[in-house]
């Protein structure tokens, strides 16, 4: 609340290395993003805090590194078209970053057609489609982007994350499966 934003990189960054990616994103950052999230839904106040709680989140997770990245084929993040954060990618792209995986991160409101040309380009092992909002683009882009995942020589894994998703219901059929947490999208994409 004081918007100290070096005091938070810092505490961030400690827990980082002494927890890891994963254990400091699922107990540290992810619950203090959602506390303050609600404070601005109860209050309509404090959204300049929560802003700079996702700038410093971002900071410190971009700095995250780890060993050469391997010479396997990289997995694809990318955001919905109307998707407006992708903090959670972020968090994602870190955490196999600190594995040495190889990734390409796209980020927040990519086009369908940019997703696909990426596939197209990278011959990805996976691609990781983030919707935290719910909204019509959702399905055409799926749809495209489950295409292109199967017109390759190579098998590339397609999955969905976040919460937009949820009422999709029988288009996650056409996925390898949604990936609930960041442990588990560790658990898939390390296959």
């Amino acid at each position: 609340m004081r918007m100290d934003c070096e005091l938070v990189e810092r505490l961030l960054w400690s827990a980082l290395e002494e927890h890891g990616t994963v254990a400091t994103w699922e107990n540290l950052a992810m619950p203090l993003l959602y506390g303050m999230g609600r404070k601005w839904e109860d209050t309509r106040r404090y959204v300049e805090v929560e802003h700079l709680l996702s700038w410093s989140v971002s900071s410190v997770l971009r700095r995250v590194t780890g060993p050469a990245p391997s010479t396997a084929r990289p997995v694809v993040l990318a955001c919905l078209p109307h998707e407006m954060h992708g903090l959670p990618l972020e968090a994602l792209a870190a955490a196999l970053r600190e594995r040495g995986r190889p990734q390409r991160v796209l980020g927040p409101c990519t086009p369908a057609e940019a997703t696909v040309r990426t596939i197209a380009r990278t011959a990805p092992s996976a691609v990781v489609l983030w919707c935290h909002a719910k909204g019509d683009q959702g399905v055409a882009t799926l749809r495209a982007v489950a295409r292109a995942t199967g017109a390759g020589r190579l098998r590339t894994a397609l999955y969905t994350a976040g919460p937009g998703w949820r009422e999709a219901g029988p288009l996650t059929r056409i996925t390898d499966g949604h990936l609930s947490s960041l442990t588990e999208a560790m658990t898939h994409l390390l296959r």
